[in-house]
């Protein structure tokens, strides 16, 4: 019980503010025009998202090809995934908001933020969730994500590489946004590589560390 009034408590300020952010933006529009057509016209492009697709998103939903409706739920996760990978492996503190370890929805106000569905934990996303219990970990386990620097390896068209350093450590961090295979060359900085988390594989070349990675995904290595 105590959970759940923290949570309705939650989204009851949640819900007041955005709808205080709402009434103030009116009054500002007011205030700078002096004319109600203003008022008016941010009012309806408000609503407008909600009166129009509302009523006949459930309807599509139901007719689209289930494979398909599940190849974009895929995609979303994957996205997701890479999203918390870089959330607790750039530096400074993760924030996490409640649901989006699972992946929960969100709809335009009033429904921004429903509350968490303890009771239906069929819609939970477990790839989702385990990506963040496995990156919670991760990040206790090497105090190089918590306290070492930051240095920039390489960019190269949707894949990007860092490191996170501190004394006695060093992660390599990479991340392949497109939807295709993609490798990246780093500078090498020891002869051993482990991969701590994530898909993907390291060779080294020379003085050259050279990463591959399949499509949506991430890695951590430990080089040294």
């Amino acid at each position: 019980m105590k959970a759940f009034s923290i949570i309705w408590f939650g989204q009851v300020v949640s819900l007041l503010g955005s709808a205080m952010t709402w009434f103030a933006f009116t009054i500002w529009a007011w205030q700078k025009t002096g004319q109600a057509s203003a008022l008016s016209t941010v009012s309806f492009f408000a609503f407008l998202p909600t009166v129009l697709f509302t009523p006949i998103a459930g309807t599509f939903v139901d007719r689209w090809d289930r494979k398909t409706v599940l190849m974009f739920s895929d995609l979303a996760s994957a996205l997701g995934t890479l999203a918390a990978l870089l959330l607790f492996t750039f530096p400074g503190a993760p924030c996490i908001y409640y649901g989006d370890e699972i992946g929960m929805n969100g709809h335009h106000d009033p429904g921004a933020r429903g509350a968490f569905p303890w009771e239906h934990p069929g819609s939970w996303d477990r790839h989702l969730l385990e990506s963040f219990r496995s990156l919670t970990a991760l990040r206790r386990e090497h105090p190089a994500l918590r306290r070492g620097g930051y240095r920039h390896l390489a960019a190269e068209g949707g894949t990007y590489a860092f490191a996170r350093e501190i004394e006695g450590e060093c992660l390599v961090v990479a991340v392949n946004a497109g939807g295709d295979a993609g490798g990246i060359t780093v500078p090498r900085a020891a002869d051993a590589e482990e991969r701590l988390w994530g898909r993907g594989e390291a060779r080294g070349e020379g003085g050259s560390l050279h990463l591959e990675l399949p499509g949506r995904s991430g890695a951590v290595w430990r080089v040294g």
